[in-house]
């Protein structure tokens, strides 16, 4: 284990400690928080589980970008939409993404998780 791990290591436990003694949970700041749907309503080919590892991937080999690290990431069985998924949906812009595939996700990090720029082919709410 490098240096730099066990840092990240020795930090998320002190924040796990405050937080148990404290009154509220503490958390890193984060911008952007993303959600993928995994549920098999509107994919039952678990595309949804695999576009969601592809994102976790992504994220990890990135951790040093300042712009991804303030990027949270969940899954999710049910975003409500169930059809045309996978779905993922970015906030705190609501932006709503269909169809998601590990290259339309390598895109999404890329230019809206880490530019701030939602990529308009593939928003379906709000309206581009």
């Amino acid at each position: 284990m490098g240096g730099e791990e066990r840092d990240e290591l020795q930090v998320s436990k002190v924040k796990m400690t405050d937080s148990v003694s404290g009154s509220k949970p503490l958390m890193a700041p984060y911008r952007r928080h993303i959600f993928v749907c995994v549920g098999e309503k509107c994919h039952t080919d678990s595309s949804g589980v695999a576009v969601y590892e592809h994102l976790k991937q992504k994220l990890k080999e990135n951790r040093t970008d300042p712009d991804l690290q303030l990027v949270m990431r969940s899954k999710s069985t049910c975003l409500g939409v169930c059809q045309k998924g996978p779905i993922c949906v970015v906030y705190p812009e609501g932006v709503w993404y269909c169809g998601m595939t590990n290259t339309k996700m390598d895109r999404i990090v890329n230019d809206h998780l880490k530019q701030g720029k939602p990529v308009q082919d593939w928003v379906f709410y709000p309206q581009p």
